[in-house]
């Protein structure tokens, strides 16, 4: 059974199974990729967070967001891209909730999707915005450095 790839200690086995699954359109990969976005692997998360969006269910759309925040920046990437391209009614409720990543580590990620939300949904906040302008600036006067931005 593939859905049984998904526990095994091996990310190998665990990748291969999702993979699987997605292709296979079982009807369990819901179930299956919402828990994978938990995942200890990367590669696991990346993939569970496509197929959650490729099948449309937005109860994945919270844990895609706190993506944003994880430890692999590719991950990371991958939430800023996948919740840019979500129909608005169903990000604009995040809207606060990037706001208050905007000083964070993640900040950078929070802000490309929130320039990518608020034109879409005629939503405009200044405190919002310049809040996101600020931490950037101050990102590249203390030299951080940033990704380049995201089209």
């Amino acid at each position: 059974m593939l859905s049984a790839g998904l526990t095994e200690p091996s990310k190998d086995i665990r990748i291969e199974a999702i993979k699987s699954l997605a292709k296979l359109k079982s009807p369990e990969i819901q179930v299956l990729a919402l828990e994978a976005l938990k995942d200890p692997d990367m590669v696991v998360r990346d993939i569970a967070a496509k197929i959650m969006i490729e099948i449309g269910d937005k109860r994945a759309i919270p844990q895609i967001a706190s993506l944003l925040e994880d430890s692999n920046f590719d991950v990371s990437w991958t939430a800023v891209e996948i919740l840019k391209k979500i129909d608005i009614s169903l990000t604009t409720e995040l809207l606060p909730r990037l706001a208050k990543l905007l000083p964070s580590d993640s900040g950078r990620q929070a802000f490309v999707v929130i320039r990518a939300i608020q034109p879409r949904c005629k939503y405009y906040n200044h405190a919002i915005y310049q809040s996101a302008l600020e931490n950037e600036e101050r990102g590249k006067n203390e030299g951080e450095e940033t990704r380049p931005a995201v089209q």
